[in-house]
């Protein structure tokens, strides 16, 4: 990760100057599966 620990002040930029995609990309390049994890989750949450 190119991100430092407990550097959440970065991440927290990235998500607030919009470049949520380019980070949702990075994940998904990373780690394909968790991404897919993510979303059943995140659809099972939305369906409830």
């Amino acid at each position: 990760m190119f991100v430092q620990s407990g550097d959440y002040g970065g991440i927290t930029g990235l998500l607030g100057t919009g470049h949520m995609a380019e980070l949702f990309e990075f994940v998904t390049c990373l780690d394909h599966r968790r991404t897919e994890r993510m979303t059943e989750w995140r659809a099972t949450i939305k369906f409830i």
